[in-house]
């Protein structure tokens, strides 16, 4: 940040006599007061700081633009972003009549700024004129991405971490970032397959219980299921297996369904619910002796003693029903 002050301070101490003497008062005070800027910078007194440095570039006859960024970055550290703002504002207008470019950190600082000041749209601006400026800077659609998704455009900071994905040296953390980005926009595959590439070759099991959660959303079962699998083999839950259970007859496969509810109710052997539901799919499965007896597991324990009381005497109804008809 430094580097402008000091610049035009090294350019004056090698003036020459001759030189230093036609604008001597006005350049002994201008340095004067730049090196009490850069102390004050050192010091990290940033109001004196920003009141230094704009006072330098309103006398100076031939000021640099740096020394307003300078200031606004220095009105920023100390907390005030309006002064920040008005600030920049001047850096903008100064850059016009000079007709030269913002730098790179100094639209960073105005995004930040805007930020600050809650002004999403004008902090999205100045990101999308970084991008441009820096494209094949990762930072660059980071921050655009940020800025998206401050003003409730998720759909567009994701579009915009892929980006910042794609240029290769992205780690975990960019891919969980824009896993969740994907997720909250709505595109559920693209997000589970994000944080697949995030999580690498060994998540943990309440990463896979979240993947297979993902993926069912995104209606691909078989890969639900499976990442179901995997967590069961890190950590065996009968909570999980429910939930498989649950998954399996809700897509009609009964068969697998009775697996899980028996696999629950073997993990959780005084669970009433993993009984009941036990029955349930061993009744809808036609196994009529298994649900009976998953029933009567259910009916004994306080929980499900009234659901899997009823739905055994229903069964039992049932099978003498289908019995007594059978009969000459």
């Amino acid at each position: 940040m430094l580097r402008a002050i000091l610049l035009f301070l090294l350019l004056l101490s090698n003036t020459t006599t001759a030189e230093a003497e036609a604008p001597a008062a006005p350049s002994a005070e201008l340095v004067k007061m730049l090196q009490q800027a850069q102390q004050a910078l050192d010091a990290k007194e940033h109001v004196r700081a920003a009141g230094l440095l704009e006072q330098a570039h309103a006398d100076a006859p031939d000021p640099e633009a740096q020394w307003l960024y300078l200031a606004a970055a220095s009105w920023r550290l100390a907390g005030r972003p309006d002064d920040a703002a008005r600030v920049l504002d001047a850096l903008k207008d100064a850059l016009e009549r000079a007709r030269a470019d913002w730098e790179p950190s100094w639209l960073e600082l105005a995004v930040f700024t805007a930020l600050e000041r809650g002004d999403a749209a004008e902090a999205e601006r100045m990101a999308g004129r970084l991008a441009a400026r820096e494209p094949g800077r990762a930072r660059s659609w980071r921050l655009l991405a940020k800025t998206r998704l401050e003003g409730g455009d998720t759909a567009g900071a994701a579009t915009a971490m892929e980006t910042a994905v794609r240029m290769g040296d992205a780690g975990p953390d960019d891919l969980r970032t824009l896993a969740e980005l994907y997720l909250a926009a709505g595109a559920t595959s693209l997000g589970a397959a994000a944080l697949e590439r995030a999580l690498g070759p060994s998540p943990s099991a309440k990463d896979c219980d979240r993947l297979a959660m993902i993926r069912a959303r995104a209606g691909d079962m078989d890969a639900a299921l499976a990442w179901m699998d995997k967590a069961q083999g890190q950590a065996p839950e009968a909570r999980r297996m429910l939930d498989r259970g649950d998954m399996l007859r809700d897509a009609g496969r009964d068969a697998e369904a009775i697996k899980a509810y028996a696999e629950a109710a073997r993990l959780a052997p005084n669970s009433g619910r993993a009984w009941l539901l036990l029955g349930y799919a061993a009744y809808d499965g036609g196994r009529f002796d298994q649900a009976r007896q998953a029933f009567a597991r259910a009916a004994a324990l306080p929980a499900t003693r009234d659901a899997a009381s009823h739905a055994l005497a229903a069964l039992e109804a049932m099978l003498r029903e289908n019995t007594t008809g059978d009969e000459p």
